[in-house]
């Protein structure tokens, strides 16, 4: 009897949080990995809207959803942890309830081992309460935790998850070998090579996730991908253009997010024939890439493939108008690389609704001003501004400046990495300053006090 291993994608416990294509890609990458080493595996996704669990254990139904995969989560309100009560801000789970989860669980044949994805480093709380709930229903198996938190917060999560272990690096075969599993004779490519996640373990979905790449490039020192991947993977195109025909015409899925960090790296060899390819499907379908694009690689022929392959959604990775700032943070856009990708765009017909630019804002140092005149630098350029407030991230190269800007404990509490806190705010750019800058960036007619 092969083992058995269940992977849990953990709540969200926050202030606020919406469902933007979210799906637990990391663990379906190690879904791919278990079965490939003859591991029996199944998920249980605490965040999917639709758990059929939730419709059998009598609870509310699904949260109002946009058609395109869009939409709210199933929340609960929690109690404040003491330390953000100064806050004054609603704190809740978001996901599916205790009962569903517990109904999840006892449907599925009992594990040798859980294994525990997480995500953002400030919403640890919702990883210790999965763990608490899954020891209850499962005594005796032991619970490995990683992901993100896990990786960026390694003594963090030791001390405060629970788990019985923790990893800190990416999967791989040999840690199921000191863990006690036997496993099939595999090659070195089984789990080391480029992984598709394996969306069969997916339930009921309205959205399927693509990663066509792994890992950045860039070193953005706000950004903690070099951390989480070492080096840059990209895969065959042709495999993205198969799995995208497959789930169509098989399972009915039209909506599509590329998770990509750096999607148009490498664009004549990775991006042309990925778009190319996809266009030729000549399918009823739409792409949405959440994740920042990198303008510099945008021009006339990829914006045409990016609207040939069905892309409804388009997320620029632009940060900043302020020169000072983008060779600060990176140099890797500029306001003429932005200009020249945004009139590419809209000569083939992308419109307001469809690109969202990235801005970011709370900056260690950066002023409210720096902020409001890149969102006007986006407003004249036809498209909307998306105020990204910064999240310090252990280990990045901006955290020490982080450190000494931020009026929060952020080396010992991740939930004051939570960007809705705005944890590098002072006087220059305050909490007040932030809800003036998102007024703003909605309302290109709004005034800005300058």
């Amino acid at each position: 009897m092969p083992p058995r291993i269940l992977l849990i994608n953990p709540w969200i416990h926050d202030v606020a949080a919406y469902d933007l294509w979210i799906k637990p890609v990391g663990l379906l990458v190690v879904g791919e990995q278990l079965k490939r080493l003859g591991i029996e595996t199944s998920l249980v996704d605490c965040l999917n809207h639709a758990q059929p669990a939730m419709h059998q254990t009598g609870e509310p139904h699904s949260p109002v959803r946009k058609p395109d995969g869009r939409g709210h989560f199933h929340k609960t309100k929690l109690a404040c942890p003491e330390i953000l009560k100064p806050f004054n801000m609603p704190f809740r789970r978001y996901g599916i309830s205790p009962a569903a989860l517990k109904a999840a669980i006892a449907k599925r044949p009992r594990p040798d081992a859980v294994f525990v994805g997480s995500m953002m480093t400030y919403w640890y709380t919702g990883i210790i309460e999965t763990i608490q709930h899954v020891r209850e229903y499962l005594p005796g198996v032991p619970i490995y935790l990683g992901g993100i938190y896990a990786t960026l917060c390694p003594e963090h999560a030791r001390t405060h998850s629970t788990a019985d272990r923790v990893f800190t690096v990416c999967f791989t075969a040999e840690m199921l070998t000191d863990m006690g599993f036997a496993t099939k004779q595999s090659s070195a490519d089984d789990t080391t090579g480029f992984i598709m996640p394996d969306c069969s373990l997916l339930e009921k979905t309205d959205s399927i996730p693509l990663l066509t790449s792994r890992g950045c490039p860039n070193k953005c020192p706000y950004c903690a991908s070099r951390q989480l991947y070492a080096g840059f993977k990209q895969c065959d195109p042709q495999d993205i253009v198969r799995i995208v025909y497959d789930q169509h015409t098989r399972k009915g899925i039209s909506d599509f997010a590329l998770y990509d960090d750096a999607l148009l790296i490498n664009t004549k060899k990775h991006f042309i024939p990925l778009a190319r390819g996809l266009a030729d499907l000549k399918l009823p379908i739409r792409f949405h890439i959440p994740n920042g694009l990198h303008v510099r690689h945008i021009n006339n022929e990829t914006a045409g493939l990016l609207k040939a392959a069905g892309c409804a959604t388009l997320r620029l990775g632009f940060e900043s108008a302020d020169e000072s700032l983008q060779t600060d943070t990176g140099g890797k856009v500029n306001n003429d690389d932005f200009l020249r990708a945004t009139n590419a765009l809209q000569k083939v017909g992308f419109t307001r609704d469809q690109v969202g630019v990235y801005i970011l804002a709370g900056l260690p140092g950066q002023t409210a001003k720096q902020v409001a005149r890149s969102i006007e630098f986006v407003h004249q350029s036809g498209f909307r501004p998306f105020i990204s407030e910064y999240s310090p991230i252990p280990g990045t190269a901006m955290w020490d400046a982080a450190l000494q800007a931020s009026p929060f404990p952020i080396i010992d509490e991740p939930l004051f990495h939570n960007n809705s806190l705005l944890p590098c705010q002072w006087e220059g750019c305050t909490m007040e300053d932030l809800h003036l800058l998102k007024r703003y960036a909605r309302n290109p007619s709004a005034v800005y006090p300058r």
